[in-house]
Parts: C-alpha cells; structure tokens; sequence
C-alpha cells in the first residue's frame, strides 16, 4: 500500500486472521488506523471494499483507496477487530493494538503444548502466529519418585486438574505449608493413653505410628489396644513365680506358703521350720543345730530306764521343703510315731533280762544209769550249787536249769584229764545268770556282769573237773567227772509280760512297754499302731481303746482321745490321707472322697470330680455339694444357678425351653427369635440376618462366613474398582472401616466384630492376620 497517492487504486492486501472469530468481514470495517512508524499520525484513510475471499488459512481483501486531505485536526477512527482469542486453561496478554505482539499465557498448573506462545496483531485485527498452541496440565507429582513438591519420606503425591495435592501416609499429617508431612502423636489424647486402654494401658508413640502397651500384670487382648488380667500362677503346675503358693490378683500375684512355712524376705522362697514344731522324743531328748544349707540335722537320745520302741536312725536331717529324712537308715520297720520323724522312748525292764549257756558234763559210771537218773539229777544240782563265788556275786547269781540226763554212753577223753573209756553218762544243763537288785533298779549297763557270770562258772566247772573234785556217788559208786562242753553261746531272754516288746541285743535283754498309740498283744512280738478307729493314750498295752461313736482317727496310732474326730459322712474310715509335714499332720480326703480342704470332713465323691455326692458340714468352711453326683464334672459349671449342673440339666439356659428344643442352648431365649430362620436363635447366630445353618466360621471371628460373604457384595456394589478388577481401601491396613472412593462422595462399611481391614487380603480379616505396625 502506497501512501500519499490521491488517486484510487486496486491492490492486494493479505490479512491473516482467526476465522473462528472473524468469519464475516465483507463490509465489517470502514477505515482502518494506520500507525506511522515515525512517530506521526496519518490522517483518516478511507478504504471501500472490493472483494473479501477465504482460502482456508488467508483472508483475501481487494479494496480501493484514496486520501483526502481534510482539516489540520487528526481525527482516530476506532477500528473494530476480531474479539480477544481465548485460550482453555490460560489467556492472551498484550497486543491489543494494531501491529502489536502478544503472548498466550496458561494457568497456574498448566503448560504450553509448543514452543511458543507469540501472536501478532495485524492492521487492526489481533490473532495468534501459531494457532495450535494449546495449555495442558503439569503433572507436578512426576518428579522426586513420583512424590513431586511433596514430603518424600513420609507422603505422598496426587496429580489433579491444574493442580496437585499433598497426603501424608497414615499416622502423618499434613503441615501448615500443605507440603510437608509430620508425625501425628496418637498418644496425646484421653490424658496421654489415646485409643489404648484408659486404665491398665501405656500408649507409645512412634515416627508414624504408635503402639499400646499394659502395665505389669497385664497384656494386651487380640484387638492390640485393652489390656487384660495377666494370670501368672498358670505356670510351674500352678505355682507361677512363687515356690509353694500362687494366688492371681488383679494386674499382680502373691506368693505365700503353706501352714508351717515362712516366707523370706525376698517375698517367693517358703522356709520350712523344720523340727521347731516338734517336740523330742516321749521321755528321751533331741539334739539339733541349723545346717549350712538351711535345714537342721537332729540326734535323739531317751531318759535312763528308757529305750527306743525300734532302733532310731543315726540322725535325721530337714530340708528346706520340711521334709525329714534319716541319715544312716534305722531299724524301725515303720515310723510307730506319727507326731514326729523319730521314734518315742518307752520305760525299759532290765531285771527281766538274763543270758543263758547251755552246756553239759561227762561223768564216769560203771552202775546202773537208767534207775538212778532222779538221783543223778539231785546230785549234779548239789555239785553246782556247792560251786564257790564263781557262780554267784554281789550283783548276779547263776542258777542251773533245765537239768537232762543221757545214760548209755560212753566217756569221752579230754584233753587236760586222763580220763577212762568206760560206760558213763552226760548231764545237760542251762547256767542262767540272774540279777540280785530290784527288777527296776536294773541298768542295760548291769547285764553284761551276767555274761561274765556264765564264763567264769564254766571255768570253774572245767577246774573241778581237772582236779577231779566234781564227781558224786550214786546207789553206792562213784559217778566222775570226765569232761565240760558249752553247747550253745549264751543268749539272752527276757520274760515280759503282754503290753511289753521284748528286746534282745548281743550283751542286753529287756522288756519294753509299747509307746503311746502303740499295742502289743500275747501272740505278736513287736508293737503295733492303732487302727483308725481306735487310739492309745497309755504304755504297754495289750490292745488299744475305741474312738467314740461317729469318730474316727485322721491317721493309725492316735494317742489321745482327741485325735477321733467326725470324719466320714455316709460310710466308714479311712476317707483321708493323712501325712506329717513341718511337725503338724496334713490331711486330705482319700480318693474317692471330698469335702474340706483339711481333709478331716470327707464324703463320698464317686465320680471323683472333687465334689461330695452328699451334703456335708465343714465348720466355718464353705463345702459344696456335687451339682451333678455320678457325672465328672470338674469345674461345676451352672449357667441358670438353678443348682443343678449343665451337664445334667435339662435346660441349661433357664429359658423354660429343654434343650432338645431350644435354637440357642446357652443364651436364654424364651422367645425363640430366629430372624434369618436358619434354625439358630437370633442371640446365638454369627450371621443373624443371613441363613447359615452350619454356623460356618473358618477365620474363627465373631462374624460368620455368612456375613463376611455379605460384606464382600457389599464392597463390590458400593466401592468403585480398579482396573484389575479390585478395589483400594482407605485407611489401609489396621482400620475398623472399610472406606472406599465413590462418584461424588465416600462409602463406608465397618468391618465385622473383632476384626480389621487388611490391604493383603482385601477384606476384614481376625485381627491376629493383619499387621498394624
């Protein structure tokens, strides 16, 4: 185009313009400004158009043209244009003058799909240079992992339109800034315990996460927060940490002993006391001392004139758990006392001990024997009696007993006489040593000086027979005493009377009263215990006295009267075990029987559930009749306290409806409500809008198969799937809900009792399969 020229003229112009919004510019413009690259300004330049043609890219104008100088005043014609392009996601700044460049710029989040972004405007008319540049949105989550701006350790990234959002992971939160993530300390609420147990719990936080943990004597249930009782008498067959007795209690335990223990200090170890209860033996002493390894060893001793019932062991030692044990073993066949782990002493009768030799002499003698053998007998006792002081002194005499005569034959030689071959005959003969004091001023001590007695009368006999001074006359010849043997050791005896034990040792015999509870009868020849319905509460006697009627002894070898107690209800003794333990007797009812647990009120028990089949009277303790006799029933359970056992009843529950008819067994449901009627009671079904007769529950959660089943239809209508066909949940692992994204809005499903989701198994799973760290 020419300027200046006065005459019209035809040319071609090309204007390059956006036909989306210029599609009709025949006769739209009638005068055009043009800017004057100098600085000035043309006057108004009137164009008339020829022809406007569109060729797909370009419109084509032909117009004519001429200038008119018109008056000094410049006078701005407006010219219209095409309306601003508009640009989705971002505008067009500048260029709103004719010759003018502008530029597209796009929103925040969103990016130019070219290189640039430039347009021009021309004559008027404003259009971009390169009409295919479009915005699209930054995905600003693909940098850093896929985490973009976001916290990268601990958060997460989400890409929307023109923008993104920040998440934290669970047990986070996001921070004022929006960007970075910090850790929520759970354990802030409820007074520092949060969700975990307000009153036996701790609560710990942790980077992300906490955890609940119980204070001592308590641990956690499975659902990882409330905490429960810890039982610690469950191990060691019952007695937990403690030695002898354990007893549960709330969040802790105690330790105690057994009657006749002490504690120690440190609180767990029972200490016997060993003999400190037990008295020394009846008339005799006990000689004790405390051992290096807590226990005592005793040795037992009688008063003079006694003696033990049976040899006692040569000590007897206690361990710590108050047992007694004999240390180089006794001679007592069994314990004769019950009160204590040594033997009694009993009143001992010397003077009714005496050894006895048997012996015989070889007389020379040519007469008749046979008719003078009363003769023979008269004269060897003359003989003896005639001894000198060696077959008598100031404490003993040795008397000739039991005097036999053999005729027929012949003397024997001996080896200090020359004696004759020749008929003879021998006299037999006991020498008995006999004590001149009083019976009872006899001594153990004295009975030895009676064994001398029977040794020195047999060596006078021999020297009278070597000197030939022993001999005698009958029916007018000489009888001579050839030769003296002893035929037989002396021995002792003892001549006691019934009550009385006889007891020979190698130098001693003596006559011992039977101890207390003890008896002796004419044909047994040791001391025997009691029975349990009898007692003996003096010595040496011959039978032992009866309990008074309806009573019984709580062991053998009672000694006194108040040792029969009432005992066994509905039968006879024995009912009970009775044991000696720390000096005191422990009793327990007999197998077979029940009742106190001090074992002295026993009735029959004969399904042997440790429960009496009848009533029994205990004192001031509480025993409780078998709830169900003949059944074994243990723990005696009764859930309708109808005092009739659930084994044996009828109807367990107490609804009034018998078990063989009854939908729920064990929960009480007069009305028998079955809401799914699947055959089980609406209070006992683990699916109870669902039919699921079988009851079937293969994750062993309260829920049943049924209604997991139920859940999962459910997920399905309500969650949106992913392309996999599954579904993402959220929270994620460890949450009681399912809650899953839909159109619009979230749905959410609890999960069934006792259980949480689990992102593994896509479902609500026990709560011991999901893992909540």
């Amino acid at each position: 185009m020419y300027v200046g020229q006065s005459k019209p003229m035809s040319i071609e112009y090309d204007f390059r313009v956006n036909s989306a919004r210029c599609d009709d510019l025949n006769g739209a413009l009638k005068s055009v400004y043009l800017k004057n690259k100098g600085g000035g300004a043309f006057p108004e330049w009137h164009v008339d158009w020829v022809d406007v043609s569109y060729n797909g890219y370009d419109y084509r104008l032909v117009f004519n043209e001429w200038l008119t100088v018109g008056e000094s005043k410049t006078k701005y014609v407006s010219a219209r244009w095409c309306s601003q392009p508009s640009a989705e996601h971002g505008n067009y700044n500048g260029g709103a003058t004719h010759d003018s460049i502008g530029r597209l710029r796009c929103d925040p989040g969103y990016e130019l799909t070219s290189s640039s972004n430039t347009y021009y405007c021309y004559g008027g008319y404003r259009y971009p240079k390169y009409p295919s540049a479009t915005c699209t949105d930054i995905n600003e989550c693909l940098d850093n992992n896929g985490k973009g701006p976001c916290d990268r350790f601990n958060g997460g990234c989400d890409n929307n339109e023109g923008s993104y959002d920040c998440f934290c992971n669970i047990g986070y939160k996001l921070e004022a800034n929006r960007h970075t993530c910090k850790d929520i300390d759970e354990c802030l609420a409820n007074n520092g315990q949060g969700t975990c147990d307000a009153f036996n719990g701790v609560c710990v936080n942790s980077i992300g996460s906490y955890r609940c943990q119980c204070k001592a004597g308590y641990e956690l249930r499975d659902d990882l927060h409330t905490c429960k009782d810890t039982d610690e008498c469950l191990d060691n067959d019952g007695k937990g940490p403690c030695h002898q007795v354990c007893t549960d209690q709330l969040g802790s335990y105690r330790c105690s002993c057994r009657e006749g223990f002490e504690m120690s200090a440190g609180g767990f170890l029972c200490i016997a006391p060993c003999s400190e209860d037990y008295g020394p033996p009846e008339h005799g002493s006990a000689t004790c001392a405390d051992t290096s390894t807590g226990g005592r060893f005793c040795t037992v001793a009688c008063n003079a004139q006694h003696e033990f019932a049976c040899v006692p062991a040569d000590g007897y030692t206690c361990d710590l758990e108050g047992q007694w044990h004999e240390v180089g073993g006794s001679g007592c066949p069994e314990r004769l006392s019950e009160d204590a782990p040594w033997p009694d002493c009993s009143e001992a009768y010397f003077g009714f001990g005496f050894p006895r030799m048997k012996s015989e002499v070889d007389f020379y003698y040519d007469g008749d024997c046979q008719s003078n053998v009363a003769a023979i007998i008269e004269m060897f006792e003359r003989l003896f009696n005639n001894l000198g002081g060696a077959a008598s002194s100031d404490s003993a005499t040795g008397n000739v007993e039991n005097i036999n005569v053999d005729c027929g034959n012949s003397a024997r030689s001996s080896a200090t006489t020359n004696t004759r071959s020749g008929p003879s005959f021998v006299v037999q003969f006991d020498v008995v040593a006999v004590s001149t004091l009083p019976s009872d001023q006899v001594t153990q001590a004295d009975q030895p000086a009676l064994v001398f007695l029977l040794g020195n009368t047999a060596r006078e006999i021999q020297g009278k027979i070597a000197s030939g001074e022993f001999s005698m006359t009958i029916d007018g010849r000489s009888a001579e005493g050839e030769s003296f043997a002893v035929t037989a050791p002396p021995t002792f005896e003892a001549d006691c009377q019934d009550g009385q034990m006889t007891v020979i040792e190698n130098f001693s015999a003596y006559c011992l009263d039977c101890p207390r509870g003890t008896y002796k009868s004419a044909n047994s020849t040791t001391c025997m215990k009691c029975d349990y319905q009898e007692y003996q509460d003096e010595e040496g006697q011959s039978s032992c006295k009866s309990c008074p009627a309806g009573t019984n002894a709580v062991f053998r070898g009672a000694k006194n009267i108040t040792d029969c107690i009432p005992q066994c209800v509905g039968d006879v003794a024995p009912c009970a075990d009775c044991h000696l333990v720390s000096g005191k007797f422990r009793c327990k009812c007999a197998e077979g029987w029940a009742g106190s647990s001090d074992g002295l009120i026993c009735g029959r028990d004969h399904d042997m559930d440790g429960f009496s089949d009848v009533p029994i009277s205990c004192g001031n303790e509480t025993c409780i009749m078998d709830n169900c006799p003949g059944t074994y029933n243990p723990d005696q359970p009764d859930m309708d306290h109808d005092g009739v056992g659930d084994v044996c009843d009828e109807d367990t529950d107490g609804d009034g409806v018998l078990n063989n008819q009854d939908n729920c067994l064990l929960i009480p449901n007069p009305d028998q409500i079955d809401s799914d009627g699947d055959g089980v009671g609406s209070m006992c079904d683990n699916c109870v809008s669902t039919p699921n007769p079988d009851q079937a529950n293969s994750d062993d959660t309260e829920a049943g198969d049924a209604c997991e089943a139920t859940l999962q239809e459910d997920i399905a209508k309500l969650c949106e799937n992913e392309p996999d066909g599954t579904y993402l949940s959220h929270p994620r692992d460890c949450s009681m809900y399912v809650q899953c994204h839909q159109t619009g809005h979230d749905a959410v499903i609890s999960c069934p009792t006792s259980t949480r989701w689990s992102q593994e198994l896509l479902t609500c799973a026990s709560s011991d399969l999901v893992t909540c760290d």
